[in-house]
């Protein structure tokens, strides 16, 4: 169960991460999704299957392993949110801090996305 739950998470997050790349390379949503799919996938099934990854589910109490449960499900939804502002600006609700005019004008997210836009057209891949 516990290694179960490791996987998910895990592919969850290799997903989200996996459509912004796939979102930058190809600037298609479908193409996109396709990608985050496939990594999530391969991250998830590599993790579940792999027996050099030690997990054992007496070593910490079940306290602990709800609040770690809780905390990587915000972790999720906090990247998730970023990952839709990254792919598109114009949804500033969706930043890191949405209320703040300086962040969401000058997000370190972002920085790659100016970056291409400013790129001569005749460099860009």
């Amino acid at each position: 169960m516990l290694r179960t739950l490791v996987a998910s998470s895990l592919g969850i997050a290799t997903g989200v991460l996996g459509f912004t790349v796939g979102m930058g390379v190809t600037d298609s949503w479908l193409a996109a999704t396709l990608i985050a799919a496939f990594a999530a996938g391969l991250l998830a099934l590599w993790v579940h299957r792999s027996r050099s990854l030690a997990l054992d589910p007496v070593a910490c109490s079940r306290g602990l392993k709800i609040a770690s449960g809780l905390a990587t499900l915000v972790a999720l939804v906090l990247l998730a949110r970023l990952t839709v502002f990254k792919v598109d600006p114009s949804q500033v609700r969706c930043s890191f801090m949405p209320t703040s005019k300086w962040e969401v004008e000058h997000s370190c997210a972002l920085s790659g996305r100016e970056c291409s836009l400013l790129t001569p057209p005749n460099l860009r891949g």
